[in-house]
């Protein structure tokens, strides 16, 4: 072959095969690398013949060949061989072969595709209308067996069509209906737009796509062993893709199995091979009759193999080999083909393509779950400390995130370390107490002696393993303190450095460790410990904006107490946490406007901590702190109350806190609170406790509240400011800031000079703290709030420059709340807070058009409000104000008769409150009234257009 002429397809089949000299295959594999036409030669033959082993083990064994089923190439054996080999004559043959073909109920028909074994055509359904794939039984294929193995291929062929009928799957291609006419059997399925995956591939295909693809390719499989059927021809080449819908359909069952073996018809026999020999498990090339779903699962991942590297796991030039390579042999990892492939695709391709089944997936449905794991970047079970990866990567990126991340470890290793030693040293007391068991039959007469020995080593046992409990106990402390304190202050909590949701994964860490613990070792400590990790869980959730998986975790605690014995619940420790965790939730009903419902709970933890304050009485930091609890929670009970219309049982509960309130305020005189040994901390709350009645009691009572009660509270509000906060928990840096603000509005009328400095301190004291966590949504929201606040107060001092500076800063802050948020009762009062600034603004410069313009915009978020919101009177409340504040700029505007109308409104829906709001606002309305009606009289003519406009 000196030339070099293009060799026969008989020489092509003999080098796959393995059966030409040394000298010929290497003349053949040079020509091959520089002849285009012969290199598709031969995958066409390796695609139709040399690689489908659908012909029992024809590559793998020549004995298992049977040449007397080759009948010889008589006229009709020409046609098909000149039909399959492509040449000229074949065409007028073929055309005349299957213009031959007629079927009933199907015309049109068009050759789209062929198989190993079967020919496809595109054709027009009479009795439907619709399009479908008409498949034949190649003639080319089948004319070369004996009559046996037809008959085995029409059964194959009859096996196919009753299997693929039986899975309905959208992944799966449709089989509508099968049979025979003219001599002929024919599948009629779904017909599919679009090539094949190994088309894709071949094309150039994104690597997430065909991996998608493969995914829905594992679901239809999925389905395929729901009902007991293993396909065991799973390759690219059937795989066929619906691109305008990105759909793949797993189709030809010609190869399938049925798992029982009393369902499988009599196709497969022992020791068969069946599949394509690129895409076949080991198991399978030993005998196809035997595979199970694990065969599958292998061929998927060979099919994942090919779309990621290109080629599949194992190719050789001799058939013998590659079978050699697939039995003995690991594929190389495609990470190390493929530069820059993500590792998880590489372990679920190789755990896919283990050489034992039980090393595999378990299922295709299991397959097709891990792939999408590493499409949500979610740890896959493939490759699961992809986690701890991404972790330790932060820390080299972060030298804070190191040092935390260092802490942790060596927290965690100490408790280790000191668990094991304790472990160990039981585990050779037991052992020392066995023999001392055996020598005291031994030695009976040493009975007295081993006795003793016996009580000591007892006795010490007992005593290592409260040490141990004491070590547990300690390193559990140690990493409590260290995820709610060290990494609740500023410097592990700034936003440019993504702290705050890094913090959220460790403190779930620590929870679960809790829960670990409580299990393994059932002491009262451990489960409390537990359970306060869930709680202040579910708190950093809600400071985080995360409500509903806030409440889950309440609600998960509150499941927790509930299982738990009467031996515990009557424990004051458990007491005061399940105190913490209904206390936590009336918070998560304000932030979300439940009124209700915060009220609720409100109730049920004052009643608790009112009773705990009252039976454990005394001077000591527990009992002082017991007090203050009982005085925040009325306060902010009260405040509920009153916000609810139901002023009465506020007033109660507020006298029920009035004489603790006082107690404590005397203790902590400065000069008395030196003999109370209090931290920092418990002085800082107990403060904090104190200046919350005042500031809710002058909220509820403004009117009645005299100048004594005025001067306690400006004397407490300048305690409270001078002491250093800097380096305390950010909840009480924002507790600081509130009660600036506040403080700021009582002061209005009596100190305006006061009242601004104050807004100031509230301002900034946001502003620092939003830096430092800006992920925080309640921090976003009351920052935006104070600076409204302050804009609408810099308004009325005429400071307009000032005041639009606060304003735009607040509409900045705002805008970054996302469109969910937005939709939130609380986010939108707060928007119509700002909008009201504008309002004041646009007032105080004389633009009373722009005015009216936000006051419309207030006035429509607060009738929206009312049309949705649970809370219905202060809901309406809002809409009153904002009807009279919409009668007041008409009145400037000189427009009496929309002024008018916009009082009647008002006095509409504070009648609806009841008489007692009304007269509250009565004042105002009937100064309206007079102003209105005293312009309509003294100049202002009733215009007739105005007033048409205006019904």
């Amino acid at each position: 072959m000196n030339g070099f002429e293009c060799p026969d397809q008989a020489i092509i089949q003999n080098y796959l095969s393995g059966d030409l000299d040394e000298n010929s295959e290497f003349e053949i594999s040079q020509h091959l690398e520089s002849c285009l036409a012969c290199e598709g030669q031969v995958s066409k033959i390796e695609c139709s013949l040399g690689f489908t082993m659908g012909l029992e083990k024809l590559a793998l064994d020549d004995d298992l060949i049977d040449y007397d089923s080759i009948p010889p190439l008589d006229q009709e054996n020409l046609v098909a061989m000149q039909i399959q080999n492509g040449s000229p004559e074949s065409k007028d043959a073929e055309a005349e072969f299957f213009e031959s073909l007629q079927f009933s109920n199907y015309r049109n028909m068009e050759m789209i595709g062929r198989g190993g074994m079967g020919v496809v055509f595109k054709a027009e359904q009479i009795s439907t209308g619709r399009s479908v794939a008409l498949k034949i039984i190649d003639p080319a294929f089948d004319r070369f067996y004996s009559p046996e193995r037809k008959e085995s291929n029409r059964l194959r062929f009859e096996a196919e069509i009753k299997t693929a009928a039986r899975i309905d799957h959208a992944n799966v291609v449709t089989v509508h209906e099968g049979g025979e006419e003219s001599n002929c059997q024919f599948c009629a399925m779904q017909l599919i737009n679009g090539p094949s995956l190994a088309q894709l591939i071949a094309d150039g295909l994104d690597v997430d796509l065909a991996v998608e693809y493969i995914r829905q390719a594992a679901m239809g499989v999925a389905a395929a062993h729901a009902i007991g059927v293993v396909h065991r021809d799973v390759k690219p080449q059937n795989i066929l893709i619906n691109t305008e819908q990105s759909q793949a359909k797993v189709s030809d069952f010609g190869l399938a199995k049925f798992v029982e073996s009393s369902q499988e018809p009599a196709l497969t026999l022992a020791e068969s091979v069946f599949g394509t020999l690129d895409y076949i498990s080991p198991e399978q090339l030993n005998d196809s009759s035997t595979a199970t779903e694990a065969a599958d699962i292998y061929s998927l991942g060979a099919t994942l193999y090919f779309c990621l590297v290109g080629r599949a796991p194992f190719r050789s030039k001799s058939v013998s080999q590659q079978v050699k390579q697939i039995m003995e042999l690991e594929p190389i990892e495609p990470i190390k083909l493929v530069e820059g492939l993500h590792p998880d695709l590489n372990a679920i391709c190789m755990k896919c393509l283990e050489k034992k089944p039980d090393n595999r997936y378990s299922s295709a449905s299991d397959l097709a779950e891990d792939i999408q794991r590493y499409f949500t970047n979610t740890p896959t079970h493939a490759r699961p400390s992809n986690l701890w990866n991404r972790t330790w990567k932060l820390c080299l990126r972060n030298k804070a995130v190191a040092a935390l991340a260092s802490l942790v470890f060596v927290l965690i290793l100490a408790g280790i370390v000191a668990g094991t030693f304790s472990y160990t040293k039981v585990l050779e007391i037991n052992r020392k107490l066995a023999d001392s068991n055996t020598k005291l039959l031994e030695l009976n007469h040493e009975n007295s002696v081993v006795n003793a020995r016996l009580s000591a080593s007892i006795e010490h046992e007992k005593d290592l393993r409260e040490k141990t409990e004491q070590a547990v106990e300690i390193g559990q402390q140690a990493i409590k303190n260290f995820y709610f304190d060290v990494a609740d202050s500023p410097e592990f909590l700034r936003n440019k450095d993504g702290m705050q949701p890094f913090r959220l994964k460790l403190l779930k860490l620590a929870m679960t460790q809790f829960d670990d613990l409580s299990k393994m070792q059932v002491t009262p400590k451990l489960r409390y410990l537990s359970l306060m990790s869930q709680v202040n869980f579910g708190q950093l959730q809600a400071r985080m904006g995360e409500y509903e998986a806030a409440n889950a975790t309440f609600r998960r605690a509150e499941e927790t107490f509930a299982e738990l014995g009467p031996e515990l619940e009557i424990q004051t420790d458990y007491q005061k946490l399940k105190t913490n965790v209904i206390m936590s939730q009336g918070h998560l009903c304000l932030k979300q406007n439940r009124l209700q419902d915060a009220a609720d709970k409100f109730r049920i933890a004052f009643e608790k901590t009112n009773a705990l304050a009252t039976q454990h009485y005394s001077l000591t930091a527990s009992s002082l702190t017991d007090q203050g609890n009982c005085v925040s929670i009325g306060s902010l009970y009260a405040v509920t109350l009153f916000r609810l219309g139901r002023h009465d049982e506020a007033m109660s509960v507020f006298k029920q806190c009035e004489p603790v309130a006082k107690m404590l305020a005397s203790k902590l005189e400065p000069g008395n609170q030196a003999d109370l040994n209090l931290s920092d901390s418990e002085n800082t709350r107990l403060h904090c406790c104190i200046l919350q009645f005042f500031g809710s009691y002058w909220y509820a009572n403004q009117e009645s509240c005299d100048a004594g009660f005025q001067e306690d509270r400006s004397r407490w509000i300048e305690i409270f400011d001078g002491m250093q906060l800097e380096n305390m928990s950010t909840e009480i840096r924002e507790l600081r800031a509130g009660m600036y603000n506040d403080y700021a509005v009582s002061l209005v009328h009596s100190a305006p000079a006061r009242s601004l400095q104050f807004r100031k301190k509230a301002v900034l004291e946001y502003e620092k703290l939003f830096a430092d966590n800006e992920d925080l949504p309640n921090l976003r929201f009351c920052y935006a709030m104070s600076l409204g606040n302050l804009a609408q107060y810099l308004s009325n001092l005429g400071k307009m420059e000032d005041s639009e500076k606060a304003i735009l800063q607040a509409e900045e802050l705002i805008a970054g709340f996302s469109p969910l948020e937005k939709e939130q009762a609380r986010i939108k009062k707060g928007v119509a807070l700002i909008l009201k600034a504008r309002a004041q603004y646009y007032y105080m410069r004389g633009d009373l058009d722009n005015c009216l313009c936000s006051v419309r915009r207030v006035l429509a978020i607060h009738q929206g409000m009312l049309k949705t919101s649970k809370q219905t009177t202060e809901a309406r409340r809002l809409v009153g104000k904002s009807y009279i504040r919409l009668a007041q700029v008409q009145l400037d505007r000189r427009r009496c008769w929309e002024a008018l109308l916009a009082c009647a409104h008002a006095a509409q829906f504070y009648s609806e409150l009841g008489e007692e709001e009304f007269e509250f606002h009565s004042n105002r309305l009937n100064q309206l009234f007079l102003e209105i009606i005293s312009q309509l009289a003294f100049g202002i003519p009733a215009n007739a257009d105005e007033f048409a406009s205006i019904r």
